[in-house]
């Protein structure tokens, strides 16, 4: 490649590294969504966890049933039911952290590739016209 072919290929190689440290933040935009969104699954979850205990409570109660026995194995299954949904929300959420984070991490990767590359690019050109190449 010509020397001012291989500075052109340099500046477009900032132009890429560029990109792709727009690319890096936008992960990493989605790394805090992700902790939101979590967050408010969370919440619902809870709300709704509440307000089926208590349905749980009323209904076991109304049908008779007295603190004890059958009535706490009714409110232990129901707990341990929205333990469960709740765990696989948190570990839902930390599966979508870790994988907006790696993709970031992939994007700032390849960005500093393409710094260097555009670095190489232009003093390789630079050089070669400088010792009198095309």
């Amino acid at each position: 490649m010509s020397g001012v072919g291989s500075i052109i290929s340099g500046v477009g190689d900032i132009f890429a590294a560029g990109d792709y440290g727009k690319a890096a933040s936008l992960y990493q935009e989605d790394v805090s969504l992700a902790k939101e969104s979590t967050a408010l699954k969370e919440t619902a979850a809870n709300r709704a966890i509440f307000q089926s205990m208590g349905a749980t409570r009323t209904q076991t109660a109304g049908a008779g049933f007295k603190a004890g026995g059958t009535f706490n194995d009714i409110l232990r299954s129901s707990a341990q039911q929205a333990s469960q949904y709740k765990s696989q929300i948190s570990i839902q959420g930390m599966i979508d952290e870790n994988n907006f984070s790696a993709q970031a991490a992939a994007a700032e990767a390849q960005q500093t590739t393409q710094e260097f590359g555009a670095a190489a690019g232009i003093a390789g050109g630079g050089a070669s016209l400088a010792l009198g190449g095309g």
